[in-house]
């Protein structure tokens, strides 16, 4: 199968001068009133013309963008808003000029459009009308990268690209965080959090690097040669260890699952031979005892906090538990509908206030906030109803990957199956994160969605072709 990449052709001597001398111009301008701005545009159409010389790579670029939501190339647009744009544009003119190219309305996809109809439904009996429009275009976002993944990767070379990236993103982002911290480890434990990456947040970096653990071992196990093979085990080891350096709770968690559905599995899914285990264990080891290299009395003590008792009720887990007390008190004021899509954020400064228990004295309660939790934050800003078709999203998510997974194997695809069993892993990872995290809108889950569709078109195109 091939893949059929839409490549851009200008004739010499055409449109280009005048589009250069257009950009230039429109930068010279911009560059009188601020240089921020100029700058913005000069990567802004970089990264156009790259997308149009070859579009294939867009999803490569994408999930680099993961790894970097907190780079802005100006003042509001951050360089995930602006991946997102571009996205959409390359989904329209997909589908407009190409077709869907073997994506159906499966199951996964009708649930996943599915909340994003629901969101905008809830805008009839939300309280704050910019929250839901706010929270709508991040959905709009996600489902662009969902849509990106699902209609460009249709080869397994396609498949393992991504993967490199994702392990590679997680390889030097994880040690150049863990530098950080090393390096300046006070000023970070001042403020309770560990080795941040480019997310912007030490739970969402955390998670994001347990969730990319599956792609490290995925590449080992397809690599023949012992010495390339050491080397993804080696990025296992770091992905491992900037987890524990970001000192989050929620990403130590995340990682601990990954690492028990890992050990779980028939050793041939990840390993090319049941020594290759032994592997793994190794790698973990060298992160232990970086961690303790590092200082780990930090580390244990965030950890204990988990199931510690707090000095002052509802602090626990960052205040999270003072959240979702006010998380449940607005929902069961509207148990049927919820808030509204992003109204607990709006209200929740009277939501703390009007809620028994609660300390109205903490940082949390004097400025608006997220439940911190995605189940519960779903249910109480959409209902019950809502909270089905996020669980539901998971569930056929998980169920189109064991599909491919059998599917793969009947065909030898041995690519494929390994990639959806990649896949899986990193859903549980990052179903476990968000319990303490509201992440049911941040990329890797849509990124994973994507790809369980494009699996799903592969395979139906390999079963067509004649054997």
């Amino acid at each position: 199968m091939t893949s059929r990449a839409i490549r851009v052709g200008l004739r010499p001597g055409t449109a280009l001068p005048p589009a250069f001398l257009g950009l230039a111009l429109a930068v010279g301008v911009l560059a009188t009133h601020d240089v921020t701005y100029a700058v913005a545009a000069v990567v802004g159409v970089a990264l156009l013309l790259l997308v149009a010389a070859r579009v294939d790579a867009l999803p490569l670029f994408l999930v680099l963008t993961m790894f970097t939501e907190s780079v802005a190339l100006g003042p509001g647009l951050r360089i995930g808003r602006f991946a997102a744009v571009i996205a959409l544009a390359v989904v329209v003119f997909q589908l407009l000029a190409v077709g869907a190219r073997g994506l159906r309305m499966r199951p996964l996809l009708a649930v996943a459009l599915g909340l994003g109809l629901w969101m905008l439904a809830s805008a009839l009996w939300a309280g704050d009308d910019g929250y839901v429009g706010a929270y709508l275009l991040h959905y709009l976002l996600a489902a662009s990268y969902m849509l990106t993944f699902a209609l460009l990767v249709r080869t397994p070379p396609q498949l393992i690209q991504i993967f490199r990236v994702l392990a590679l993103g997680a390889f030097v982002f994880g040690a150049f965080s863990f530098v950080g911290y090393a390096t300046s480890g006070s000023q970070y434990l001042a403020h309770g959090i560990g080795a941040v990456g480019l997310q912007g947040d030490h739970n969402y970096f955390a998670t994001y690097q347990a969730f990319s653990l599956s792609a490290a071992l995925l590449l080992a196990a397809l690599e023949r040669r012992p010495g390339r093979r050491s080397f993804w085990y080696a990025v296992v080891a770091v992905i491992a260890l900037s987890v524990v350096a970001s000192l989050s709770r929620s990403g130590l968690l995340a990682l601990i699952g990954a690492v028990l559905v890992t050990l779980a599995l028939p050793w041939h899914f990840f390993f090319r031979r049941r020594s290759h285990k032994l592997a793994l264990v190794g790698a973990l080891a060298v992160a232990s005892i970086g961690v303790g290299l590092a200082g780990s009395t930090p580390f244990l003590q965030r950890a204990a906090s988990i199931v510690q008792q707090p000095a002052v009720a509802g602090h626990a887990g960052s205040g999270r538990i003072d959240l979702w007390r006010a998380a449940w008190h607005g929902y069961s004021q509207h148990p049927y509908f919820g808030l509204g899509s992003g109204n607990f954020e709006a209200s929740s400064i009277v939501l703390l206030q009007e809620t028994p228990g609660t300390d109205v004295s903490a940082h949390y309660a004097l400025s608006h906030y997220v439940v911190h939790n995605m189940y519960l934050e779903t249910l109480t800003e959409l209902g019950p109803f809502g909270l089905g078709l996020l669980l539901a999203i998971l569930v056929l998510a998980g169920r189109t990957c064991l599909g491919v997974r059998r599917r793969a194997r009947r065909l030898r695809e041995r690519e494929i199956e390994l990639a959806s069993v990649a896949l899986l892993v990193g859903l549980v990872a990052f179903a476990i994160g968000g319990v303490f995290l509201s992440i049911q809108l941040n990329k890797p889950l849509w990124i994973l969605i994507g790809l369980a569709l494009s699996l799903e078109a592969m395979l139906a195109a390999r079963a067509r072709e004649p054997t």
